[in-house]
């Protein structure tokens, strides 16, 4: 099963995926936010960057298309970075809690 191309998820799941934009510098996610939902770089390109202190921070590495953000998020409850866009972007939202089910019970989707 290829989940980039359209119709081919899960019922359950394929009804869940939304799409969100981001604009240059527009943060997917934040550091210590609350992790609900997982997301597919579809195209565009997203920073992963841990904030040390307000003064200090280090990039954790970059996300091309076709790349999962973050997949660590799906099994934790806090981020451990924040997402930002260098790019105009685009990824696909999946509900944690749609997700992680249908990726049990569909092992082709495993990450």
């Amino acid at each position: 099963m290829n989940i980039f191309q359209p119709g081919t998820l899960p019922p359950e799941l394929g009804a869940m995926v939304t799409t969100r934009s981001l604009m240059v510098d527009q943060t997917l996610f934040h550091q210590g936010g609350t992790t609900a939902d997982g997301f597919l770089l579809m195209g565009g390109q997203l920073k992963l960057v841990r904030y040390i202190d307000e003064n200090h921070s280090f990039t954790l590495g970059m996300v091309k298309p076709g790349e999962w953000v973050a997949p660590w998020a799906l099994f934790e409850t806090q981020h451990r970075c924040s997402a930002i866009a260098t790019k105009p972007t685009q990824v696909q939202v999946y509900p944690k809690f749609s997700l992680l089910p249908t990726l049990r019970t569909h092992g082709a989707l495993a990450i």
